[in-house]
């Protein structure tokens, strides 16, 4: 599976939740009873101008930092180095060092 097919799956899959989460409570708001009315009010709630975009922005940071946890729960976060197999070099500092100039000049 390639990394695009995946980014766009998961893209997908939550613009698709989210939108069977609201429509199901514009779908419970139909329910008699007490139920309805709860889940009535709730999205009415929701739904005024300011507080829908705090609760769609709030919501959008919580979907960016758990793809961003999962993401990192996946991957190895290890750096490769690389280092220079000289081994007549490696026990001694390089002559162009900053450290081995200055104890140069200090004699």
């Amino acid at each position: 599976m390639t990394t695009r097919f995946a980014q766009f799956r998961n893209g997908f899959l939550i613009i698709f939740s989210l939108m069977l989460v609201l429509g199901g409570l514009f779908m419970a708001m139909h329910i008699p009873g007490k139920v309805g009315h709860l889940v009535s009010t709730f999205v009415l709630r929701i739904t005024t101008p300011i507080i829908l975009e705090i609760s769609f922005g709030t919501l959008g940071i919580i979907i960016v930092v758990a793809l961003a946890f999962y993401n990192s729960r996946r991957e190895d976060e290890y750096v490769e180095m690389e280092i220079p197999q000289n081994p007549e070099n490696s026990d001694t500092l390089d002559s162009s060092s900053p450290s081995s100039q200055s104890s140069e000049t200090l004699r």
